[in-house]
């Protein structure tokens, strides 16, 4: 299994040298943070229907997004200005194929992130939410 966390944190740390290794934590605990909290307000109204969303994380001029797909979790870190979280705020967090579109036209982002199938994925993030709440 790949040690995603490391994987995740290389990748910011080569993109933003000056991130302190709490706000590179940070932006990697987000990851699992929005995965549950759409799946939390899916339940809570009622929503059985699988639909890919994405989630965009930015300090210090990293961004970490996450796109989560019914089968695959894919994370892309790449450097972008505060005009990036402007220009995607109209974005619903389903409309993943015009945010990836976005961020590639606007950005650097990578033309393929960090893939993780949901079944490593899924006990990574229940693990890394679970660690941030005994911290929170």
């Amino acid at each position: 299994m790949k040690d995603i966390d490391f994987e995740i944190r290389m990748q910011l740390l080569r993109v933003q040298p000056s991130l302190s290794l709490t706000q590179a934590n940070e932006m990697i605990a987000d990851i699992s943070r929005c995965y549950f909290e759409i799946q939390k307000d899916n339940a809570a109204c009622g929503v059985t229907l699988w639909k890919d969303f994405w989630n965009l994380c930015h300090l210090k001029g990293a961004a970490v997004v996450s796109i989560y797909r019914e089968s695959l979790l894919e994370i892309l870190v790449f450097t972008a200005d505060d005009a990036l979280i402007h220009e995607s705020e109209h974005l619903a967090a389903c409309e993943v194929d015009e945010f990836l579109r976005l961020i590639r036209d606007r950005s650097r982002a990578p033309e393929v992130g960090l893939q993780v199938p949901m079944s490593e994925a899924l006990p990574w993030m229940a693990k890394t939410n679970a660690e941030n709440h005994e911290t929170a």
